[in-house]
């Protein structure tokens, strides 16, 4: 026999997947592959926003579902995800999944109440990794709920879910964040402080690899490089700084052993932040100029750096061949980092929330 107040209890859990639908409805838009101008009216020729809204309407209808209507309005909810989905698109499944999940809709015990949280959780997942700075706020409270709704109801045995909640704090968008295809940002001071490429700054990517040791007797040559940031316009006017990865390479003085390892050294994971470059261990620091490469410097390449790391979380190879037929080996690495950076004077800038993405060349060429 059909128990309501378990449909209720299971109804309640799905509470928040529907108001995901409706929060969330302005990503999906985003992936509309239909004209805008189709009627909203007629089912089979949704626009997305119209999709979102019935799948809105149909989920406040099943909310309220008793023992003789559930399998009717269950298929009503189950077609205006269909529509949603057809209208907007799926990219990470989580629609689908939330489709699946209703099964034939013939018995409500057999509806996944875990698996459509978990579905609720990875689409705010995914927008919230889409953020803007306008959204942000909003998106990033929609994955706390929808995090904390699946603990409540499922359990988070690892402790990674709360890990991902504590990790979103109070969802305060003070962090820089950059979108263009190289930047170095970071709160100095906590002051947002954002160098980036493709914007009125013309801000300039620079490819750099420098020597520490050069052994050419014995052909082991160890080598440090650095992906740099700079404007031209204005010049000297605007922060640079560089991302440096110290002693990464470690063999023969020549190109080919270099071009033989070089886009496989730079693996993802955590690095120390080297606090003297003497010490010739593998690692990395910053280099900082507040007014541009001819002014003043710090470094994180000296002082305590005890709570400090550079993180490396993407690594790719951007090769290319010349016209003489010589490939040229460089690498784009994309991480996140927290330092201090002293200058000569011994004055201190605390980097905090620091992201980069770089791109460098191979030093034997």
């Amino acid at each position: 026999m059909f128990v309501k107040t378990q449909l209720k209890t299971i109804m309640k859990k799905l509470s928040f997947l529907f108001s995901l639908f409706i929060l969330l409805s302005a990503f999906t838009c985003e992936n509309e592959p239909l004209d805008s101008e189709i009627d909203a009216t007629d089912s089979g020729n949704l626009n997305c926003e119209a999709a979102a809204q019935e799948v809105a309407t149909a989920a406040l209808a099943f909310i309220s579902a008793g023992e003789g209507d559930y399998p009717q309005l269950c298929s009503a909810y189950k077609t205006a995800l269909e529509n949603l989905l057809a209208a907007c698109g799926d990219p990470d499944g989580s629609i689908q999944s939330s489709i699946d999940a209703l099964g034939d809709c013939s018995d409500p015990n057999g509806f996944d109440d875990c698996e459509a949280l978990a579905n609720a959780t990875n689409l705010a997942e995914v927008n919230f990794n889409n953020a803007t700075d306008d959204n942000y706020a909003d998106y990033c409270n929609a994955y706390k709920l929808a995090l904390e709704n699946q603990i409540a109801e499922c359990g988070d045995d690892d402790g990674n879910l709360q890990a991902i909640v504590d990790d979103l704090g109070d969802c305060n968008n003070s962090s820089p964040v950059s979108s263009a295809e190289f930047y170095i940002t970071g709160l100095f001071n906590g002051e947002s402080i954002i160098m980036e490429t493709g914007t009125s700054d013309n801000y300039l990517t620079g490819d750099g690899s420098g020597f520490s040791v050069l052994d050419f007797e014995d052909d082991n040559c160890i080598i440090g490089y650095h992906g740099t940031l700079a404007s031209s316009l204005p010049f000297n006017q605007l922060p640079a700084a560089n991302i440096n990865f110290d002693y990464f390479y470690n063999g023969g003085c020549n190109y080919t052993n270099e071009t033989s390892v070089f886009n496989s050294i730079f693996t993802v994971g955590s690095y120390d932040a080297l606090n003297d470059e003497g010490n010739l261990e593998q690692g990395m620091h910053m280099e900082y100029y507040p007014t541009g490469l001819e002014g003043g410097w710090y470094t994180s390449a000296s002082g305590d750096q005890s709570n400090s790391q550079f993180q490396i979380t993407n690594s790719e190879s951007a090769n290319y061949t010349l016209s003489n037929g010589n490939e040229v080996y460089r690498q784009i690495v994309t991480g996140t980092f927290n330092c201090v950076l002293y200058d000569s004077n011994g004055n201190s800038i605390e980097v905090t929330e620091g992201t980069f993405r770089v791109r460098f060349s191979q030093y034997f060429n």
